[in-house]
């Protein structure tokens, strides 16, 4: 009885795998020729594992055919500082992702007597759509964030959009290079999605340079509005600068002083107000604080601009972030 059971289960387990050499396996350029189909064969202990190891054949030959596209090294060279991970690492986490973006389908698995073999095939003219149906798309996307980029009336916002296109971009370069060996195209087919790529590069590091802040504060008190304001900007990657700039933050405190015999009184107000190039106002930001008093005019006067300080740090930057981001 447990013999007839153990070869019931031995035939159920072969029931899938063809029955005979499959044509493909001995002549696959006759059944899927080169000129509609990618092809890759898999062995494995199981189909499981030869569908794995297909999956690692076409990721080595999009990775290979990666290396020799110089336009898209020249684009990640100009970018290292904005990317970890090389062109080549990029196709193959695509693939090892996105296997069924691509198409990629199977034969039936085949049992050689030592391993099981299977066919991985991506049919040429699909594929080749469904990328360029991709790179459209992407590309209508990064054209929508560069125009907002490219408009200086906030380069907060700027930074943001481009910010935005960045991964955008990082996705539609290995889509373009497998839509090229899918189909022969000319090679200024996909030129505008490639220049738009390059622009976005560019728009990120001139957006990035672009968020220098010229700082100004009147009636300070030892430094304590502009160093707690400096210290905010550049927890948004902003860099604060004395006299170099595109933007303009005038931050004026009034420190209303009423002196009794009780002490000294500092009433404090402050208004805040960022200007672009264009000297149109960007964002805007005032409090009115409660009296601080002491015996002293020294202790007073730090008692109230501590006031403005935790003020500060508790809402400046939700409010700022608020106005000048990409509004979505």
């Amino acid at each position: 009885m447990k013999k007839v059971l153990l070869s019931l289960f031995l035939i159920l387990c072969f029931s899938a795998y063809a029955k005979k050499i499959p044509d493909w396996y001995e002549h696959k350029y006759i059944e899927f020729p080169d000129e509609f189909f990618l092809t890759f064969i898999g062995s494995g202990k199981d189909e499981k594992d030869a569908k794995n190891n297909a999956l690692s054949e076409i990721s080595l030959y999009f990775e290979t055919k990666a290396k020799v596209w110089q336009e898209f090294s020249e684009i990640y060279a100009n970018k290292d500082s904005m990317t970890k991970q090389t062109f080549s690492a990029r196709i193959q986490s695509k693939f090892d992702s996105n296997a069924d973006f691509f198409g990629v389908k199977y034969t039936t698995p085949f049992w050689d007597g030592t391993e099981t073999q299977i066919l991985a095939y991506i049919e040429r003219e699909p594929a080749f759509l469904v990328c360029k149906q991709k790179i459209d798309l992407n590309s209508k996307k990064l054209e929508d964030l560069l125009s907002i980029e490219e408009d200086l009336n906030n380069p907060f916002s700027a930074f943001e959009a481009a910010k935005e296109a960045i991964p955008i971009a990082d996705e539609t370069i290995p889509i373009i290079h497998a839509a090229r060996l899918f189909k022969s195209v000319g090679s200024d087919y996909f030129s505008e999605s490639i220049a738009r790529i390059q622009r976005t590069y560019s728009a990120y590091l001139r957006a990035s340079e672009n968020r220098t802040v010229i700082l100004f504060v009147e009636n300070d008190f030892n430094g304590i509005v502009y160093n707690e304001i400096a210290k905010l900007l550049e927890k948004e990657n902003c860099t604060v600068s004395s006299a170099d700039g595109l933007c303009k933050l005038l931050v004026n405190v009034e420190p209303n002083r009423e002196d009794f015999p009780a002490g000294i009184f500092i009433h404090a107000s402050l208004n805040a107000v960022l200007k672009n190039g264009k000297n149109e106002t960007i964002f805007s930001y005032s409090r009115n604080f409660e009296k601080k008093g002491a015996k002293t005019e020294q202790l007073a006067y730090r008692l109230a601009f501590m006031e403005i300080q935790s003020e500060l740090n508790s809402s400046f930057l939700e409010e700022f972030n608020k106005q000048t981001k990409l509004k979505k």
